[in-house]
């Protein structure tokens, strides 16, 4: 729920704190995810009718690289999940596509890098490159 310049301070922090080469690991909602985007339509068209959505910050993949980059990480690792859900797809279906992707997430196609960075939610870890 933070807006931009919220987390790029978050991100300066956790290096200010970190030890040298410590690791910060980041559990994110991803705009590029299939979820989130017709979330984020729905909210906005919503709100073009009138209505009064909750609108969050929600960001891709790309945005949190390129930030933590810049607040001096190198990211180590990353992946997603739930990269099969829409907005109000029913329940049942979601347990369906999440025992899938968990039975088959180190199997082709789920370990190519384009899907492993759009499941709606994205799991990051990245170090702190700073010297003591």
């Amino acid at each position: 729920y933070l807006d931009d310049a919220e987390v790029r301070r978050t991100f300066k922090e956790f290096a200010r704190l970190l030890k040298s080469h410590g690791e910060v690991i980041l559990h994110v909602k991803n705009i590029a995810s299939l979820y989130l985007s017709t979330l984020w339509l729905a909210k906005r068209l919503k709100l073009l009718l009138g209505g009064k959505p909750k609108l969050e910050n929600f960001r891709s993949f790309r945005w949190y690289i390129k930030e933590l980059e810049s607040a001096g990480f190198q990211v180590l690792l990353y992946n997603s999940f739930n990269l099969f859900m829409i907005e109000s797809m029913p329940g049942g279906l979601i347990r369906f596509f999440q025992r899938l992707e968990l039975r088959h997430h180190k199997k082709f196609p789920l370990r190519t890098c384009f899907l492993r960075r759009h499941g709606s939610d994205l799991k990051i870890k990245a170090r702190i490159t700073k010297m003591a």
